[in-house]
């Protein structure tokens, strides 16, 4: 399983996370993208209240520019208990959430846009590591 990365763009491999996307940009993600599954991380939490999907952090923790319509896509937030998933993309927001360590997800049709996402947890204030998969698979 290959990770995407700041410094995997340019040969040291590594590990996108929220303070890179920032800097780097959106993640493209296209039909049939490889590597698949497409791993990123970093620091879900926050303090924004965004009602009935945790708290987040005022920026998108990930950001991802679908450059074609994806027939389907898996999103999976790994990491603590209490995270959520909340995505704003072109056909409105939506939230999961999960209760147990195997995490929120979404999945079904993703039309070309922008989508941010924000890894949220059920505390304010409080920080998790998370890990997100994005797959075609079914």
């Amino acid at each position: 399983m290959q990770r995407w990365g700041l410094w995997g763009s340019l040969g040291f491999g590594g590990v996108v996370t929220a303070a890179c996307l920032a800097w780097a940009g959106p993640v493209a993600l296209a039909p049939n993208f490889s590597p698949d599954p497409m791993v990123l991380s970093g620091n879900g939490g926050g303090s924004v209240d965004t009602g009935n999907c945790g708290f987040t952090n005022r920026q998108p923790d990930q950001r991802l520019q679908v450059t074609g319509d994806l027939p389907y896509v898996r999103i999976t937030a790994r990491g603590g208990s209490d995270l959520t998933l909340l995505v704003d993309g072109p056909d409105g927001r939506f939230c999961a959430s999960s209760l147990d360590a195997r995490g929120p997800q979404m999945s079904g049709y993703w039309r070309a846009g922008l989508y941010n996402l924000y890894i949220g947890t059920r505390v304010r204030g409080a920080s998790s590591a998370y890990r997100l998969e994005i797959t075609q698979q079914r």
